[in-house]
């Protein structure tokens, strides 16, 4: 390390930050003292700690197909909207006030896939590290791969970042036109056990009348000024034309044991994917750390390579269908060009549909030996889905990684 380059890339979690917090006040803002109170239940890890959010998920996906009825539990003001900005996202710039001085950051490539709730939302510096082919090796696991790195690496592989969960859209009566989205996270690259963010990830959406492909996200609370404290611009990825739509999410092990959660979603021509960590169990806690990228550089510094390795299996990316379903932008870029099923289960041949005609939501999806939940899906067969699932093209390849 040393160079320029990884002294800006080792920045580049902490801009963001300074950025999504106005410098670290964003926790006042979003306060019962400055007009802004909220109730747990808006927070976006408390159905991930609670251990619901596959019932509360789905509860809420059954919700939206009259438009606007159901009541939000945590705000009997609130009706569940259909969502106005499914598509695929780009996000050309992202700044705020930062604490007083002014930052915006355009160094990154972004794949924000949002179907009408589940979403994945993947964030990767241009300065991400390129780790060489010869890292990888025939079948290699994700801790195999990491384990083979050495600390530098593994640093600059934590700036980074990837969030998955659903997205609810709301707007509070009559006081604004504007619709709120309060998003929930079940997998997260940013989240830490004991240390769940304390204010809600609220914002308010603006569409533009003339044109659907741009639109702002803002800030829901406002700093001292009464001003929106940052803002996102978003940008409609080509693409994602209306046509296929599909969500879905890996069923909960009723074992009981802790396998990892999982996200798809595709629109049009994209795909985004992500799987929670695995854990060994052996991980060391670390309470002064207030970040993955602040408990890796701890473990490392230390010497604790597995709670720093743990912490960066957690996987996800971006890819397009019509190349077979093949990666095209990873958190772990030792997997880009390989069949994203694949590299679910390097054992399958073919992935499967299960359920009647008539209703995707009862569907489900075989990937190897796990069973995926479908809560959106433009289809109307499963037959038409596994056709569509299964565009694997004949150069895929030698299956070479294993998530």
């Amino acid at each position: 390390m040393g160079t320029r380059r990884d002294e800006e890339h080792l920045d580049w979690s902490a801009k963001q930050s300074r950025i999504l917090t106005d410098g670290g006040k964003a926790n006042e803002h979003y306060s019962k003292e400055n007009g802004y109170p909220f109730t747990p239940s808006e927070l976006p890890h408390y159905h991930l700690r609670r251990g619901d959010s596959h019932d509360v998920f789905r509860g809420w996906a059954t919700g939206i197909d009259d438009g606007e009825t159901r009541r939000v539990p945590f705000f009997a003001a609130s009706r569940v909207l259909r969502c106005p900005v499914v598509g695929v996202w780009g996000r050309p710039l992202f700044a705020g006030s930062a604490g007083g001085r002014f930052e915006f950051s355009t160094n990154e490539t972004v794949y924000n896939i949002q179907t009408n709730g589940l979403f994945v939302d993947l964030r990767v510096p241009t300065t991400q590290p390129k780790i060489e082919a010869g890292k990888r090796s025939g079948g290699a696991t994700t801790r195999q791969v990491l384990e083979s790195l050495n600390d530098e690496e593994l640093k600059l592989l934590a700036r980074q970042h990837i969030f998955a969960g659903y997205t609810l859209l709301t707007r509070e009566g009559s006081e604004t036109t504007r619709p709120i989205a309060t998003r929930h996270h079940c997998i997260d690259w940013n989240y830490l056990p004991g240390k769940p963010r304390p204010r809600p990830n609220k914002w308010f959406v603006e569409v533009g009348d003339k044109n659907a492909n741009v639109w702002r996200e803002t800030s829901y609370a406002t700093d001292e000024n009464g001003q929106s404290y940052y803002f996102e611009l978003w940008e409609r990825i080509p693409s994602d034309e209306p046509g296929f739509r599909l969500a879905i999410r890996k069923r909960a092990n009723a074992s009981g044991f802790d396998e990892a959660d999982g996200i798809i979603v595709a629109l049009g021509d994209h795909f985004n994917y992500i799987l929670g960590r695995q854990f060994t169990g052996g991980e060391r806690t670390y309470p002064s750390a207030s970040s993955t990228v602040e408990l890796v550089d701890m473990a490392l510094d230390s010497g604790d390579r597995e709670s720093a390795i743990s912490y960066l299996t957690i996987n996800g990316g971006h890819g397009r269908i019509s190349t077979g379903w093949k990666i095209d932008c990873s958190v772990h870029p030792w997997l880009l060009g390989n069949n994203v099923f694949r590299c679910l289960d390097d054992t399958i041949d073919v992935v499967r549909v299960n359920g009647k005609e008539s209703d995707p939501f009862g569907w489900s999806v075989l990937i190897g030996s796990s069973v995926w939940e479908v809560y959106e899906c433009s289809l109307s067969s499963p037959e038409q889905l596994e056709i569509v699932l299964n565009n694997i093209r004949k150069d895929d390849g030698p299956r070479e990684s294993r998530l």
